[in-house]
């Protein structure tokens, strides 16, 4: 069995080969003899490496483009069904509306809440800003105690 690749590489040598022997059928039909013939239209034709190589780039890219233009076919196709059936039940459509959309906001809120707690510490933390006004320091009676007994105990040395 083979493949699409060498089932290509076949219709392509088939191709160069029915091109060329046009081209000497043409040759000897002017009156050239049937070997010179053959090599004119060799060299009129070029390297047939290159050419053939040229040829299977272009049918590779001919093949990526028809499947692109089929994916996009296929999908342009299932949204119109989905456009369709979800026209035939508006209350459902509304259903399945509302749900992505609470779905997707809710998302986007959590993932920006967890990007800015864990993933980027605030400003005043990172020591992006020099700016501390906005800082509060909260100490209870405790540990206002503990300071002076630190101050203190620091002040002896």
């Amino acid at each position: 069995m083979i493949g699409p690749d060498e089932q290509r590489r076949r219709e392509i040598d088939e191709e160069i080969a029915a091109h060329l022997q046009a081209r000497v059928d043409h040759l000897i039909a002017r009156g050239m003899a049937p070997d010179a013939a053959r090599a004119e239209a060799l060299r009129r034709f070029g390297d047939l490496d290159a050419g053939r190589a040229r040829l299977l780039a272009q049918a590779a890219a001919d093949g990526r483009r028809r499947r692109l233009r089929d994916r996009a076919e296929a999908l342009w196709q299932d949204g119109r069904y989905v456009a369709r059936s979800l026209a035939r039940q508006p209350v459902f459509a509304l259903g399945v509306i509302a749900t992505l959309t609470l779905g997707l906001g809710i998302n986007a809120a959590v993932f920006r809440v967890a990007d800015r707690v864990l993933l980027r510490p605030p400003d005043f933390l990172s020591g992006a800003t020099s700016d501390f006004s906005g800082v509060v320091r909260v100490m209870s009676a405790k540990s206002e105690t503990l300071r002076k007994r630190e101050l203190f105990v620091t002040g002896l040395n």
